[in-house]
């Protein structure tokens, strides 16, 4: 980068572009609640159950690709291999 800060939008593509599967995963639990909703307003319970059970797993889609994208972006801790390494950090 050339030092000036990224846009709103240009953040939005960068996460977007590293982690596709979130904002897929966000996108189908909005639409099923927004259809479930929808379905329980017009009186069709059977349609209703069925999305809101869709936007369940939908959202648990989510919060798992969320998870494992966070936990393979963690890094292990360099931990001190003996104790005059560990010394060495403490002074």
């Amino acid at each position: 980068m050339d030092g000036t800060p990224e846009t709103f939008v240009q953040k939005l593509t960068r996460k977007f572009k590293a982690e596709p599967l979130v904002p897929i995963g966000a996108l189908a639990t909005v639409a099923c609640l927004v259809g479930g909703l929808r379905a329980f307003q017009h009186g069709n319970a059977v349609t209703a159950q069925s999305l809101m059970r869709g936007r369940v797993l939908a959202q648990a889609f989510t919060v798992l690709v969320m998870t494992a994208g966070a936990s393979m972006g963690l890094k292990p801790a360099s931990r001190p291999v003996n104790m005059e390494e560990k010394m060495a950090r403490t002074s």
